[in-house]
């Protein structure tokens, strides 16, 4: 791998869901992002370079990636969301790894697109301008990534909600 370490705090069974395991996808996408940052990733891949980036990361859980992300990119500014269960371990997690860099927001994905603009509230500071082009107006991230988000294949997860809380943070 590439060096990053992450220290995470798991309590396993306390969280309602499995929110509170770090499970195997989250050091594989790790791996997958360092393998991909060298100028010329191998395949012809797209290159992964968070640094200087708005990364909002979905159902962080641990928060294992957006925590990593944001130590393997100190310049990145990594917005960690879950279900307000998960609140108080992404945010122990953040200050066991010293992070600054790192925000804790709560964000429920059947609450649709709408939430998104409240994530970004605050960061004003990571901003240059508002984008208006005639097609996006606002303010959007730089990145979407997920780990393991979906857990069950019993999970009833909408989506409808989950495509729009991407396209509402992203418009591109």
């Amino acid at each position: 791998g590439s060096g990053t370490t992450v220290e995470l705090i798991q309590p396993n069974g306390d969280l309602q869901g499995t929110g509170g395991v770090a499970w195997g996808s989250a050091p594989a996408l790790c791996t997958i992002f360092s393998s991909l940052e060298g100028d010329q990733p191998p395949g012809g891949a797209q290159k992964v370079d968070f640094g200087g980036k708005l990364v909002l990361e979905l159902g962080s859980g641990t928060g294992a990636v957006g925590l990593w992300v944001a130590k393997h990119w100190p310049t990145s500014r990594v917005i960690l969301t879950d279900l307000a269960e998960a609140q108080s371990l992404l945010q122990e997690n953040v200050r066991a790894n010293g992070l600054s860099n790192c925000d804790v927001r709560e964000l429920e994905w059947s609450l649709d697109g709408a939430a998104v603009p409240n994530l970004l509230a605050g960061l004003d500071d990571f901003f240059e301008e508002n984008v208006d082009d005639g097609v996006c107006r606002g303010r959007f991230v730089d990145a979407v990534i997920a780990s393991d988000c979906v857990y069950s294949q019993h999970a009833e997860l909408k989506w409808k909600p989950l495509a729009s809380v991407i396209s509402s943070a992203v418009c591109r």
